[in-house]
């Protein structure tokens, strides 16, 4: 098959640019040169005011506030003993601070300080009282009415192990784990004093362990609100 001759001719050169622009103008446009009705520049900047002296002060004005004249107080003077300050020399001290303490009266021995309590989330009063505690405590609440001596037990190790866990005031909380035990204590002896030849000894200690157990819980979380409500932190662990 031969070379076939296209049959529309294809121009190979572009279009032709566009014209110039005109050419700009070779004098100023005299459309604003009206020096008839022009006003001069010096007319109408303002007059300069009155230099103010740097050696003189400034003017002072006397309120309630400010008309008084305690003994003690600081004065400036713009002027030296021997004549005006000169701009570059500080001002002059007339008077020394009063450094006397204060006139009012200390608190009184009695008065407290007024303690602003701020909310606790029920999350962070569990997690300062540590559940650990808690549900030992309630369970051992339970295993006291069949067995008291185990429950006793229990409560050992939760004033010695687990206590010591517990966010804030880990003092306070074991003394009242302690006074709960000697109360516990203190009820038995008394039972064995009342009818040492029984052998129901033991009538009412598991109730009151059970209620001791329950109040320990109780008593926990309200010292730990007590310490979170005030904004105390953590002691750190050793």
């Amino acid at each position: 098959m031969g070379f076939v001759e296209p049959s529309a001719s294809v121009s190979l050169v572009g279009d032709p640019p566009p014209p110039p622009p005109p050419a700009a103008p070779l004098e100023a446009p005299q459309l604003f040169d009206d020096p008839v009705s022009a006003v001069p520049l010096a007319s109408i900047v303002p007059a300069p005011k009155d230099t103010r002296d740097p050696g003189e002060a400034f003017p002072m004005v006397s309120t309630l506030m400010t008309s008084a004249d305690p003994a003690g107080m600081v004065r400036l003077t713009a002027t030296e003993p021997g004549g005006t300050r000169p701009p570059n020399r500080p001002f002059h001290v007339s008077a020394s601070l009063n450094t006397t303490t204060a006139s009012w009266a200390p608190p009184a021995a009695g008065d407290r300080p007024v303690v602003v309590r701020r909310p606790v989330r029920i999350a962070d009063l569990m997690a300062a009282a540590y559940p650990a505690l808690l549900i030992t405590l309630v369970v051992i609440g339970l295993v006291a009415i069949m067995d008291y001596v185990l429950a006793w037990a229990g409560l050992l190790f939760v004033t010695f192990a687990l206590v010591p866990r517990v966010h804030l005031r880990v003092k306070q909380t074991r003394t009242i784990f302690l006074v709960g035990l000697g109360g516990l204590a203190t009820l038995w002896f008394v039972s064995l004093l009342v009818d040492a030849s029984t052998a129901n000894v033991d009538l009412g200690l598991g109730f009151w362990t059970f209620l001791v157990s329950w109040c320990l819980a109780i008593a926990a979380i309200i010292v730990q609100w007590d310490g979170l409500s005030r904004g105390e932190r953590p002691a750190p662990k050793r």
